[in-house]
């Protein structure tokens, strides 16, 4: 009789989803947009560098950032959800703030700038991919925790790699 209830138990399916679920979905959403408007930022930045090495660092994020697209899509198929876009508002604002370097005429001095820009973008994914991690701890979904872990220690890896000298939060510099 055991066997039957939890053969039951494994093909009932929660009819609501939890909270955390839901700020999980919508999270994953913002990162989803933030990672394809990252990278047209990435191309722009790359253009305008003029260390070899920073170009380099900044193709490496963007192909990087390719691979991470398609795996935020298998999350929501994990999911059973659409990674329909949903904008971010500080990935909105620093893609200005890098873009706005790309314009002017003098090119001196830009390198740091793009680097700044491009270190605070790494920033940014880390804090969200743990935020992430932890939701989907709380959701009990192992399998999405263990993806978002590697995604972020990937991530912390090839910041540190890119920037060496540079702390993971770039604030902390200022």
């Amino acid at each position: 009789m055991s066997h039957t209830y939890i053969e039951d138990c494994h093909q009932i399916e929660p009819t609501e989803k939890s909270p955390a679920h839901h700020v999980f979905n919508d999270t994953l959403r913002e990162l989803y947009w933030s990672k394809n408007q990252v990278m047209r930022t990435l191309l722009r930045l790359q253009n305008v560098a003029l260390n070899a090495q920073l170009k380099r660092n900044i193709h490496d994020y963007f192909e990087a950032s390719r691979i991470q697209v398609y795996t935020i899509e298998h999350l929501f198929e994990l999911l059973d959800e659409s990674p329909g876009g949903r904008v971010c508002s500080l990935t909105e604002v620093n893609c200005r703030k890098a873009l706005a370097i790309c314009h002017p005429e003098k090119p001196e001095g830009k390198d740091k700038d793009v680097r700044l820009c491009v270190a605070e973008f790494y920033a940014q994914e880390i804090t969200i991919l743990g935020y992430l991690f932890k939701l989907a701890l709380s959701m009990g979904r192992l399998d999405i925790a263990r993806i978002t872990s590697d995604m972020r220690r990937k991530t912390h890896t090839a910041f540190e790699f890119a920037f060496p000298a540079m702390p993971a939060n770039p604030m902390v510099a200022a």
